[in-house]
């Protein structure tokens, strides 16, 4: 733990300038109506709408910067991240190997356009399933994703790709705790670790960070409720 509690004790709040950049991605959101996690996602992209508020600004810089040194750290050469959105979070990535996917069509082209010139991969999901690549990264990502994931199928299917891609780490950005608002139809929160422990024993959640931008998830301050969870594979 002491590696994560030495990076957070880096991170210093700002709080004016935060409160800006939370204005404006919030001005960003497209008016969606919620059916299902699939249909949300899609047409919130087709709308116009951004990947929120953990992909901009102070968030997305701590998330890069705790994913950049990890990746130096442990010597990783191939990283693969499950709901890459529009891209916003990749682009601060400093690693050369990256594949993101998402379930986005638009998506996916936007991040051609605009990071493929770094020889960043960009799938969708039905692509890289049916090419069968799983276990060929040192790494897999799941950032701000699980707790989207409102559906149980649809939630067991996303973790089972997930621990499936890597053959060294996940590392995952999300809150763990059960909780639902049906104010908030497009957000789930679960205790996804206990999960992970029932359904993939092979793999051993080693390590938790302190996120220093940590808030409880109903405040309406800016940051956020999600943390690190860093697994190994046994």
């Amino acid at each position: 733990m002491n590696r994560f509690i030495h990076f957070a004790a880096r991170i210093v709040r700002q709080s004016p300038a935060l409160t800006k950049v939370s204005s404006f991605v919030n001005r960003q959101r497209s008016n969606v109506a919620f059916s299902n996690s699939d249909q949300y996602w899609r047409e919130r992209y087709e709308k116009g709408g951004n990947s929120g508020e953990g992909s901009y600004g102070a968030l997305s810089k701590y998330k890069a910067e705790f994913i950049n040194s990890f990746v130096v750290e442990k010597n990783i050469s191939s990283i693969i991240e499950f709901g890459c959105g529009d891209g916003n979070q990749a682009s601060l990535f400093t690693f050369a190997n990256y594949t993101g996917i998402d379930i986005s069509e638009k998506c996916v082209e936007a991040c051609k356009a605009l990071l493929g010139k770094r020889g960043y991969e960009f799938t969708v999901l039905e692509d890289y399933l049916a090419d069968e690549v799983g276990g060929a990264f040192d790494l897999a990502l799941s950032l701000d994703v699980i707790y989207h994931l409102v559906e149980d199928e649809t939630y067991n299917a996303y973790l089972g790709n997930l621990f499936s891609a890597s053959s060294r780490y996940v590392l995952v950005y999300a809150s763990n705790f059960d909780s639902f608002d049906p104010n908030l139809p497009h957000v789930r929160h679960r205790e996804f670790s206990k999960d992970v422990e029932l359904a993939f024993p092979e793999w051993k959640l080693i390590e938790t960070a302190k996120n220093p931008y940590e808030k409880p998830h109903d405040s309406k301050v800016y940051g956020s409720f999600a943390k690190f969870h860093l697994f190994e594979k046994r």
